[in-house]
């Protein structure tokens, strides 16, 4: 069986191949592919506007072609060159997504949905006052000249992928996803497609990580966010949830993944504010509830150092306004991390609330802190979620998934005649 995937990050493999600088992001695809490429032929793309011309080279079996501009024209080109049995793309909004379900046969195509833009356009600025999020004439302005982050422009951005969504699920006949929430999404939005449930599988090093275990913390626990660069991720919320904390263990330390917030000294201050509202609202905020000194930036981290930052926490927090199967809740489980988490869209697919994860309303700060609370009062209470979790991850993102996909693939093919992609060589 001759597959063909696309995918909306560049992979390692591929970067190495072609002299590129490997991004952070996809490493969970890598470990799909890793299982996958012992069952079948695989040829993974992505769009790549660093390359000039289309890319191609092969890496421990598995073909990687990178096109710069994914024009109908490359893709014509790569189907009719490769002749795949199945294209299988990854991810609903980008704009290479639809390009190629213009040419590929629907009934050979398999659509995974990742997050649901739709859903993600929607409450992206959830919890965020409209002063913030409406930028002035001179933010643009200033914004046009040294580009900053303006809400206003993410949702403009993310209303953009929502719409390609829409479109292209239109025309979708198969799609896999992971919780009922996503598959209650895609009855709305793809009401003609069959629906394949299929978990995923976390990036490899995560199985094989040490366990995580309870430290004396004293007064000064940490707690984790894995992602807070953007409103959708609830850093907002948890900043008045950790003013509440701090009341009760004042070296309480929030560390948050990703870059600190931008900040050129006093002079540019005000420039900074400008382009970054949102941060800037955020760090007011925090500075106001006495917590911008309990508050920690990592930097970006590789895999590795992921995994250290998930053990060094004494809580884990997904904090997102909306949300499909966050990688970071289950990695967080699979090492025995206690978790709170949001209640919103597919999470309670991943968890059994108050047994293997706290759940909270997530527009309720009070109600994050005192799930917080919980686990840094009870170890007895931490350590069940974390043993817990670790069983329910390992079933939610297990590597048998993998053999799931193969299987369905296979159902695809059992009922669809062989396709003769035309073409000329790349």
């Amino acid at each position: 069986m001759r597959v063909v995937w696309l995918v909306s990050v560049t992979m390692p493999q591929a970067a190495r191949l072609f002299g590129l600088e490997a991004g952070i992001g996809g490493g969970w695809l890598e470990s799909q592919l890793e299982a996958l490429r012992t069952r079948c032929s695989v040829t993974v793309i992505a769009v790549n506007p660093q390359v000039k011309t289309i890319c191609q080279g092969l890496s421990e079996g598995v073909e990687y072609i990178l096109l710069p501009r994914g024009s109908l024209e490359e893709f014509v080109a790569v189907l009719g060159r490769v002749q795949p049995a199945l294209v299988h793309i990854w991810g609903t909004e980008y704009p290479a997504a639809a390009t190629l379900g213009e040419i590929a046969d629907p009934d050979h195509t398999l659509v995974s949905i990742q997050g649901v833009m739709t859903a993600c356009a929607r409450h992206l600025n959830d919890g965020v006052p409209k002063k913030i999020i409406r930028s002035t004439f001179w933010q643009r302005l200033l914004d046009g000249f040294v580009p900053g982050h303006l809400p206003d422009k993410m949702q403009e951005e993310f209303d953009a992928s929502a719409q390609r969504e829409q479109a292209f699920l239109k025309n979708v006949r198969h799609l896999t996803g992971r919780t009922a929430w996503d598959k209650e999404e895609m009855s709305r939005l793809a009401p003609q497609a069959a629906y394949y449930h299929c978990g995923e599988v976390l990036r490899a090093p995560f199985y094989q990580a040490p366990v995580w275990q309870r430290k004396d913390f004293g007064q000064a626990p940490v707690l984790f966010l894995p992602a807070g660069n953007y409103p959708l991720k609830g850093l907002h919320r948890l900043i008045p949830a950790l003013a509440k904390i701090k009341q009760v263990y004042p070296g309480v330390k929030l560390r948050i993944a990703g870059w600190k917030p931008v900040d050129k000294g006093s002079a540019l201050r005000w420039l900074t504010d400008a382009i970054f509202p949102y941060e800037t609202w955020c760090r007011k905020t925090a500075q106001e509830l006495g917590v911008w000194e309990n508050i920690e930036y990592t930097g970006p981290l590789s895999c590795q150092e992921m995994i250290q930052a998930y053990l060094d926490a004494d809580c884990v927090c997904v904090c997102s306004s909306v949300e499909n199967s966050p990688n970071s809740l289950g990695e967080a489980m699979l090492l025995g991390v206690p978790c709170v988490a949001s209640q919103v869209g597919g999470i309670p697919s991943m968890v059994n609330p108050g047994e293997d994860c706290l759940l909270y309303p997530a527009p309720d700060s009070d109600a994050l802190a005192d799930r917080i609370l919980q686990i840094l009062r009870e170890p007895a209470l931490a350590a069940r979620l974390g043993s817990l979790g670790r069983v329910q991850a390992a079933k939610t993102y297990s590597l048998d998934n993998t053999g799931v996909l193969y299987d369905i693939y296979g159902q695809i093919l059992d009922a669809q005649a062989p396709l003769d992609y035309k073409g000329g060589a790349l």
